[in-house]
């Protein structure tokens, strides 16, 4: 695994081969979920690989009852499937539909399942270095759709989920692996490791991003109205300062 990832030529075999696997299990999947949905017999109701995705996104269609003048919300359900982390370790976890703390729906009985997620550490090292890229990378982002990921670091750091803090095996596993799997012109992840961690981009890149946010709450993006863009930069930019400062190697 070390060598696939740490020469060039090996690590391009990998991707592809592993891209060409995740191809053939898609369409399987779609096949077999389409052949689900039509018991529904809902018109409308379908899934569909999106093309040029290499088999890591499946879109999920439905019928829409309402349609509203801000169409942020879109009309199907997207499934992310990729192998841009090593998916282990994992824990255990239970998990039940939103519907089921609503009063009245208690009846229903909905569905609950114990699945295989990652260990919280690596999610949150996942979570954070796309932030380190999306803020130094020389391509400049498509804003639109793109400050959830600020804002989910935000609610995972606020429910202290994991410590932000810690020099952790996962994080320098998570470094390693996008270091060399996953480059970008201009991403340095090393940097995150040696206290030099960025969370933000330049302040015009930003305002694009905080105008995404915007437009996520006026597009009914959330249950409840979360907190603006401003102070998830002020609370993000203390845990930067903190990290930066507690892991400095100067």
């Amino acid at each position: 695994m070390e060598k696939s990832i740490k020469n060039n030529s090996q690590a391009k075999k990998f991707k592809k081969h592993q891209q060409d696997l995740l191809v053939a299990w898609s369409n399987e999947f779609v096949t077999r979920l389409n052949t689900r949905l039509a018991d529904y017999n809902i018109k409308g109701l379908h899934a569909q690989v999106e093309a040029e995705s290499h088999g890591e996104k499946i879109d999920i269609h439905f019928p829409r009852t309402i349609k509203g003048e801000n169409d942020y919300q879109l009309d199907h359900i997207l499934l992310e499937f990729d192998g841009r982390n090593r998916g282990k370790p994992t824990d255990a976890i239970d998990i039940d539909c939103y519907m089921s703390s609503i009063e009245g729906f208690h009846e229903f009985n909905l569905p609950k399942a114990t699945v295989k997620a990652y260990q919280k550490d690596f999610i949150l090292w996942e979570k954070l270095t796309p932030l380190h890229q999306l803020a130094t990378q020389e391509r400049e982002p498509n804003p639109n759709r793109l400050a959830r990921h600020w804002y989910d670091v935000d609610c995972l750091l606020q429910m202290r989920f994991e410590d932000p803090y810690k020099m952790t095996e996962a994080m320098n596993a998570v470094i390693e692996m996008k270091k060399y799997r996953w480059p970008e012109k201009g991403v340095d992840y090393e940097l995150v490791s040696q206290g030099e961690m960025v969370l933000f981009p330049q302040p015009s890149r930003l305002s694009h991003i905080a105008k995404d946010h915007d437009e996520a709450i006026s597009g009914g993006m959330f249950f409840s109205t979360p907190d603006s863009f401003d102070d998830i930069v002020a609370r993000l930019s203390e845990i930067q300062r903190k990290f930066n400062n507690q892991n400095s190697h100067s």
